[in-house]
């Protein structure tokens, strides 16, 4: 992937978000929609951008997608390293890593519509 790419998928708030919990932890539809507040809709699509260009992994559980980063791109790990090296400036996506503790919690929310086919 070139790098114009990476950073026209990471300008969008959404995007650079849903890329910053996966790249901490494997998450559904639902848990990253109640630990950000975003509606499924909505990451459902950063997700769908997201596997356009190979970054995501996913694994069923049950009813349950589970998504998480893939690890074969260098830059977009230098990136998110970086963010999260300097996380303390970044309120809203320290305020999303730290509801991943929570994430079981949201589990209770997916009523079903947890897939991206």
């Amino acid at each position: 992937m070139n790098s114009t790419k990476l950073f026209k998928l990471l300008s969008d708030d959404t995007r650079l978000r849903v890329t910053f919990l996966l790249s901490q932890d494997e998450l559904c539809v639902c848990q990253i929609a109640g630990i950000t507040g975003i509606a499924q809709p909505k990451i459902s699509k950063a997700i769908s951008k997201l596997r356009d260009l190979d970054l995501v992994i996913d694994r069923r559980e049950d009813k349950f997608i589970y998504y998480q980063l893939s690890k074969e791109h260098a830059l977009l790990e230098v990136v998110l390293q970086n963010l999260f090296n300097h996380l303390h400036e970044h309120e809203q996506l320290k305020a999303d890593y730290e509801n991943i503790q929570r994430k079981t919690d949201y589990l209770s929310n997916c009523n079903g519509i947890v897939t991206i086919e």
